[in-house]
């Protein structure tokens, strides 16, 4: 996709996202509205959600795609890359990519951005699996890392 459209996408969700914020600060709703946005409006997003920390396993929270591996193997795959790190993790093509949790058939790239609490203290991560190889670029960061920095959570 084209830099310029893919950014003004985003900026669309992001617009959405910031008019649906004042609605309601509920974390649950906000997660659940940025899954929802960027899985409609990002047609190759094929699954778009949380895995959120709860007692030490990544456990999957809101999200819009197949269904999902309910908690995650501790410390593998990408997830857990971003956590365990505190930094976005893009993979161009998860097939190398070492420890990868294989969940959907289909994916073939994928990103994870940490979500943050008002501490900075990472409480899960956002994550989008795709279709295609190589399909995250710097747009793609900017965007989903300001798309989560909004959750506040």
């Amino acid at each position: 996709m084209d830099a310029q459209l893919k950014q003004d996408k985003y900026n669309k969700v992001i617009s959405a996202l910031e008019s649906a914020w004042r609605e309601t600060d509920d974390p649950v709703a906000r997660m659940a509205t940025v899954a929802a946005l960027l899985f409609r409006d990002f047609d190759d997003f094929f699954w778009s959600g949380f895995y959120l920390l709860r007692d030490n396993n990544l456990t999957v929270g809101p999200y819009l795609g197949a269904p999902a591996a309910v908690v995650l193997p501790r410390n593998l795959g990408v997830c857990w890359s971003a956590v365990n790190s505190n930094e976005t993790i893009v993979v161009a093509n998860v097939h190398e990519f070492e420890g990868h949790v294989r969940v959907e058939g289909r994916s073939n790239s994928e990103i994870s951005v940490p979500l943050k609490g008002t501490s900075e203290e990472v409480l899960g991560v956002f994550h989008v699996d795709h279709a295609d190889f190589d399909a995250f670029d710097s747009v793609d960061i900017d965007a989903l890392e300001r798309i989560v920095s909004m959750l506040s959570v």
